[in-house]
């Protein structure tokens, strides 16, 4: 389970070998026409995703995505709307492929959200300066809010993934190793006050888990 996968070419779904990226970020500053056509790569990228598809393929497709958004800052030159849509529909899908059962892919999917999350944070947080706003939150709360056990189970192996998996591990918060947004850290803190609350819950599935 904790092994990464081989890299098999068959299962893949998005050829990705004729896609030239900008070296360095200077040169990505320098090169603003980059802009629109490294983000319609994303957008296929995202098309591409599909939770249901082969680890390597979908390890693939997250490794180019990493590179887009984490190394390149892409998302930053954007209009909001079409932001908003895109990412929306990439964290979704990441959101469900946290149920993988590959480690790898899972902490993959984590460095993504996370980058994704940072990048619409001040797109997403309303006037009364709340992180409730956030997609991160909503997925958390909805999972913790809904009387059904398995989707609180499966938000708590999510979260538990996040938290395990987030750059510096949960020292990552504690020493300062990472400076994410302050509502994602909120939004952190609140989904590990709502996995304690379980503790308390009347069903002993969920208590165990």
């Amino acid at each position: 389970r904790g092994r990464r996968p081989a890299m098999i070419q068959r299962h893949s779904e998005l050829d990705l070998s004729a896609v030239s990226l900008p070296t360095s970020k200077l040169e990505m500053t320098n090169e603003p026409h980059l802009l629109p056509k490294l983000y319609s790569l994303f957008q296929l990228s995202v098309q591409k995703l599909h939770p249901s598809s082969h680890p390597d393929s979908m390890i693939q497709i997250i490794t180019f995505l990493n590179i887009l958004v984490i190394e390149r800052h892409v998302l930053k030159g954007i209009d909001k709307p079409m932001l908003l849509s895109d990412v929306h529909d990439l964290f979704k899908k990441l959101w469900n492929i946290l149920e993988s059962d590959v480690s790898f892919l899972n902490q993959m999917c984590v460095s993504l959200l996370l980058a994704c999350q940072e990048d619409i944070v001040p797109y997403e947080v309303s006037s009364a300066d709340s992180p409730s706003s956030l997609k991160l939150w909503k997925c958390i709360s909805d999972g913790f809010s809904t009387q059904r056990w398995k989707i609180t189970i499966k938000t708590v192996d999510k979260l538990a993934l996040i938290l395990y998996f987030m750059p510096g591990g949960m020292e990552g918060l504690t020493l300062n190793n990472w400076k994410p947004h302050k509502y994602i850290k909120l939004t952190l803190a609140y989904g590990f006050c709502q996995m304690v609350r379980l503790i308390q819950s009347k069903d002993s599935i969920v208590i165990t888990r």
